[in-house]
């Protein structure tokens, strides 16, 4: 510890002797004054630049985000090497990142430490969906100390924006467990339930929905994974899954409860349900000897 003052008390030493000269003080206010200029000037034309180069209004985010932590980085070590020599420049910066590790007992030390995870991708990147702590959102900005994310659902059972930003500190990430709606193959499972009365033809209702959710399947497969159904495949195998649709049937006490569980791919799961549950009910509704739950209100007669 005392070396560590010494070394400080030796670099402030050194800037004193520099600023007493007014000369010298003068001229490093000036070159300080030009770099905040030119820092200022540069990145806001860059990312004008940006803006108009570049299409993609996601790629265009990552890009300024790049390019303001590069150029805030250099400017830094600019104004350390202004207002003293080289050597005592890296010297101060080494301390601070050391001082910077000290903090770790408020958390920025682990915030820091799971944000240059987050810059090798460790967890997750830039526009992943994700859930962490009962929060549901697409990750739009990764920072020293938190990331940020569009939030998803919440009040609604839809998987749609609100509208809210969600910042949450990185070191969460070491406390809770992230889930990756796309780290893997891209794709989630959703599943459709209906409840048929007892009497209702369930075979049948079952043919149903094995014949729509398998032609979903089939269409999304040679669709969207068409170029990837090798990858798709492989990644399965890890995990002894598949993209098959499932039927499952369950007898409850107000009917037969017939279930689909099939794959979606991860930024379509609500417009899926929706599609496959107007095919169904279209379908059901065509067929007499198939009856929801509720649908009608029967009546006996005690006489009969």
């Amino acid at each position: 510890m005392d070396q560590v003052q010494e070394i400080y008390q030796d670099i402030f030493t050194d800037v004193q002797a520099d600023i007493s000269d007014s000369q010298v003080l003068v001229e490093k206010i000036i070159f300080s004054i030009a770099a905040i200029f030119v820092w200022y000037w540069l990145t806001r034309n860059l990312n004008r630049w940006y803006d108009r180069k570049i299409e993609s209004a996601k790629v265009v985010n990552v890009v300024v985000n790049t390019s303001n932590y590069i150029f805030g980085f250099l400017f830094m070590m600019l104004f350390l090497v202004i207002w003293m020599s080289l050597a005592d420049s890296v010297v101060l910066f080494l301390l601070l990142i050391g001082a910077i590790c000290l903090l770790s007992i408020k958390g920025l030390f682990s915030n820091f430490v799971v944000w240059t995870m987050l810059m090798r991708k460790k967890y997750f990147k830039t526009y992943d969906r994700i859930e962490i702590d009962g929060n549901k959102g697409i990750v739009t900005k990764v920072s020293f100390l938190y990331f940020q994310m569009m939030e998803l659902s919440n009040w609604f059972d839809a998987e749609a924006p609100t509208g809210r930003v969600i910042r949450i500190p990185n070191e969460l990430l070491l406390k809770k467990p992230v889930f990756n709606y796309n780290g893997l193959l891209k794709i989630n499972w959703k599943e459709v339930e209906y409840t048929i009365r007892p009497d209702s033809d369930w075979e049948k209702a079952t043919q149903i929905l094995t014949e729509i959710s398998e032609a979903y399947v089939h269409e999304l497969i040679n669709g969207r994974f068409v170029n990837k159904k090798e990858e798709l495949e492989h990644k399965m195998d890890l995990f002894d899954g598949k993209v098959d649709p499932v039927n499952i049937v369950d007898v409850t006490p107000i009917g037969i409860t017939l279930k689909v569980r099939f794959p979606v791919y991860y930024t379509e799961g609500t417009a899926t349900k929706t599609m496959l549950n107007k095919q169904i009910l279209r379908r059901f509704t065509d067929e007499p000897d198939i009856e929801l739950v509720g649908t009608k209100l029967h009546v006996k007669d005690e006489k009969e």
